[in-house]
Formats: C-alpha cells, sequence, structure tokens
C-alpha cells in the first residue's frame, strides 16, 4: 500500500510539472517551460517509466525547437530514439532523420554536442547504423563549425563504425558461403544417392519388366498348350463318345434276324413283313440318332417304344409291358443323350424276364422329380443274381462288355457337358422267388423344361 501511494505522489509531481510546462509554452515563456520538464524527464528517469522519458524528451525537443535552437532540439530527439531503441520501441532499424537532423544549423553550441557524444552507447549490431549516421551528423555539424579536429576524429568514428559493419557483413557473407558449400556438397552427396537410387531402379524396372514379360510368354504358352491340350482331349472324348453311341448290341441285332427267319421258316411272311418292318424303322432311328450328342426326350421315347414293340413280338409269351410318361415334361425341349435306356430295357428282356417260368412284366416310367428328370425301368424278373447263375460265358462277356460301354459313356457324358447323370440298380425284393429289378436313371433339368 505504501508503494503503490509512493507511485501516486511521484506521478502526481511528475504529472503537475508537466502541466506547468505546458502552460509556460501557452504563454510563450519557453525558458520558464524548460525546467519544468526537465523536472519531468528526472522523475520518470527515477522512477523507470519509459513513456514518461520519451514523452518528457520530445516536450524538451518540440520546446527548443520552438525557441530556434535546432541544435538541442536534435539532440533532445536523438535522446528520445536512442532511448526508445534502448528499451525495446523498435522492432528492426532506428529512425534515420534524427541523426540526419544534425545537419541543420549549429548555431555555435559546441559543448551541448560535446554532451551528446558522450551519451552514444558502444557500437552493437542493433545500433550500429544509428550511430554511424550520428558520428557523420556530428563530424558534418563541428566541420561546418570550424571544430575541425572534433569533425575528424567523428569522420574516423563513422569510418570505424562502417569498417565494422562492413567487416560484420563480410564475415556474415563467408559464413554464408561456407554454410552455402557445405550445403552444396550435402546436396551433391543427396543427388549423387539419388542418382544412383534412380539408376538402381531404373535396373529394377528393367529386370521387372523383362521377368514380367518372360512370365507372360510362359503363362501364354502355357494357356495355349493346356488350351490345345484341353481341345484334343475334348475331340478324343468326343470321339470315343461316339463310337460307345454307335454301337449297338449285336446280340439284339443277331437275334432280330433270328426272328425274322423263323417267321420265314414258319412260312408266315406277314408277320415277318411286320418285323422286317418294324426292325428297319428301329435301325434308321438309331443310325440318324448315333450323329447327335443329344436327341429330344420325345424322340428317345419313339426308338423305345419301337425297340419294345419288337422284344415284345419276339417274347409276348414271355412278358407284358407298359410305357409311362409325365405330362408334366415339355418332351420336344428335354435333351437326352440317345440309345441310353435301351441297353437297360434289353437286360431286363434278356436276362430277367426271358427266364421267368410264368409271364412277367416291364414297366418304363419317365416322370419329374424335383429338378431331375427320373427314368425308371422296373421287372419281374428272376434277378441279378439268378441270372448269373443260369448265364453261359459268352452271354456273361456281353452282358460285361454292354454294362462297362454304358458306364463310360455316362462318365464322358458328364464330363464333357457338366452334367450329373446318375444310374442307380437294385433288386426290387430280395427275398422273394422272383427278385425283379429296378434301375434309376436321373438326369438334372433346367426350370423351363416342365410344362
Amino acid at each position: 500500500k505504501a508503494k503503490a501511494q509512493a507511485q501516486k505522489r511521484w506521478q502526481d509531481l511528475a504529472e503537475a510539472e508537466n502541466q506547468l510546462g505546458q502552460i509556460a509554452v501557452a504563454q510563450d515563456a519557453f525558458g520558464e517551460a524548460l525546467p519544468h520538464f526537465q523536472n519531468v524527464l528526472s522523475l520518470n528517469k527515477s522512477n523507470n517509466a519509459p513513456d514518461g522519458v520519451i514523452s518528457a524528451f520530445n516536450s524538451l525537443s518540440m520546446t527548443c525547437n520552438t525557441m530556434g535552437d535546432t541544435l538541442m532540439a536534435n539532440l533532445y530527439s536523438l535522446q528520445a530514439g536512442q532511448f526508445a531503441l534502448e528499451n525495446g520501441y523498435f522492432n528492426t532499424e532506428p529512425p534515420a532523420e534524427n541523426a540526419e537532423n544534425l545537419n541543420y544549423q549549429w548555431a555555435g553550441n559546441g559543448d551541448q554536442a560535446t554532451n551528446y557524444q558522450t551519451a552514444l552507447t558502444p557500437n552493437t549490431t542493433k545500433l550500429q547504423k544509428f550511430n554511424l549516421e550520428a558520428s557523420e551528423g556530428l563530424a558534418r555539424s563541428y566541420e561546418s563549425t570550424g571544430r575541425l579536429d572534433s569533425a575528424l576524429l567523428n569522420y574516423k568514428t563513422a569510418r570505424s563504425i562502417e569498417k565494422g559493419m562492413l567487416e560484420d557483413r563480410i564475415t556474415t557473407l563467408e559464413a554464408a558461403l561456407t554454410e552455402n558449400k557445405e550445403l552444396n556438397a550435402q546436396l551433391d552427396r543427396v543427388n549423387w544417392r539419388i542418382g544412383n537410387r534412380q539408376e538402381e531402379l531404373r535396373r529394377q524396372k528393367f529386370i521387372s519388366l523383362f521377368l514380367g514379360l518372360i512370365l507372360l510368354v510362359l503363362l501364354g504358352s502355357g494357356f495355349m498348350v493346356l488350351r490345345s491340350y484341353r481341345s484334343r482331349q475334348r475331340a478324343h472324348q468326343q470321339l470315343a463318345l461316339k463310337s460307345l453311341r454307335s454301337q449297338m448290341n449285336p446280340h439284339f441285332i443277331f437275334n432280330s434276324l433270328n426272328s425274322v427267319n423263323s417267321y420265314i421258316a414258319k412260312n408266315d411272311p406277314r408277320a415277318a413283313n411286320k418285323y422286317l418292318s418294324e426292325f428297319a424303322r428301329l435301325m434308321r432311328g438309331v443310325l440318324e440318332n448315333s450323329e447327335q450328342e443329344f436327341i429330344p426326350l420325345q424322340t428317345e421315347i419313339q426308338i423305345l417304344e419301337l425297340y419294345l414293340g419288337l422284344e415284345h413280338l419276339r417274347f409276348q409269351d414271355r412278358f407284358d409291358y407298359e410305357f409311362n410318361v409325365s405330362n408334366e415334361l415339355d418332351r420336344d425341349s428335354i435333351l437326352i443323350p440317345p440309345m441310353l435306356v435301351q441297353p437297360y430295357i434289353e437286360n431286363a428282356v434278356w436276362h430277367g424276364l426271358r427266364y421267368k417260368k410264368e409271364k412277367g412284366k416291364l414297366s418304363v416310367s419317365i416322370f419329374p422329380q424335383e429338378q431331375a428328370l427320373l427314368i425308371e425301368i422296373c421287372d419281374d424278373g428272376i434277378g441279378r443274381k439268378r441270372s448269373a447263375e443260369l448265364k453261359t460265358h459268352n452271354q456273361n462277356q456281353q452282358q460285361s462288355t454292354g454294362l462297362k460301354n454304358t458306364a463310360a459313356r455316362l462318365d464322358l457324358i458328364n464330363t464333357l457337358y457338366n452334367q450329373q447323370l446318375k444310374i442307380n440298380i437294385e433288386d426290387l425284393d430280395p427275398e422273394a422267388a422272383d427278385v425283379g429289378t429296378r434301375v434309376e436313371i436321373k438326369l438334372m433339368l433346367s426350370e423351363n423344361s416342365l410344362a
């Protein structure tokens, strides 16, 4: 509290002195104003008030200038600038016009000039330019009043300051040059490393492109070889399928011709002619379809009906048959491999029903099951086990070849056309005397194959 009161007292005193000085200036009593402003300057300096000090210097400078004492006006102005610079009021260079004002008329006051000269601070980096211009101004002022020794001394001081500034500049430039050389050296090393790296990257890129080209050629060659291999393999498979497809059991053909011969021997030309005519239709259909990989279901049904009709003419005292085809099927749009069902019907007749004591029955059913076509061939013949016991060696060999060819056809069809043909053969009733056999052929259908 006491400190605050003391500060207020000197501030009030300084304000009072300043008011008195301003009143004297207003009354043109400039000589009386100067002591008041000197007291303001002293109070602000004593209490470390930079703003008050600068304001007091400016008041003294303006009062002296009004009185016509330009030398003192300039000195007070320079001291204000010097004080402001020392207390951080200038961020860059001090104003040069204060020093240039010393070029004004000297007014014969050499003692005041000497007093100002002793007030100059030692040279610092920040004050060099200001002191240089102040020394040159003092030298010109001394020279104008005839005080040549003092003028020479200030010129030497100015040159010394200028030399120091030049040396500092040279030192700065040399340091910058040295730093620049080092930077250039570093840049050269970096460029060298970059050049080497770029060269290495170019080599790696060339090697990568070369290896990529080789890999591309190898891949292309491998693709062509694989494509050629698959093409040849497919051609071989298609040829094998065509060969198997064109085969019809010679046992059936031989017996069909024997049946014709039997009708002729019995002097029954009408029956022989009818049989031969139906047989010719069957052979024509088989030969025509042997060139096709797939035929409509309706065409296959017609061929099977012809075949069963011929077999029934020959063994009509051995079995009856029925043909059941679902009306849900679109017979013309569903495609199946030709002569796929015939070998299983032939087996049912020749190895199941022919040896049965009483008359048997054969049924062929074709119907949809979920998304598949199911062909079911059922007979109530003697069964596979009993049939195998009754067969001769030649008959066993013929059946083995026929079933083997059929199995080979199925494998090729599934492989070539991505089909899912499945065949299942089972006994109807293993405990019964006449066991019977059921064959199921399953072929997947598309959704638009149903009527």
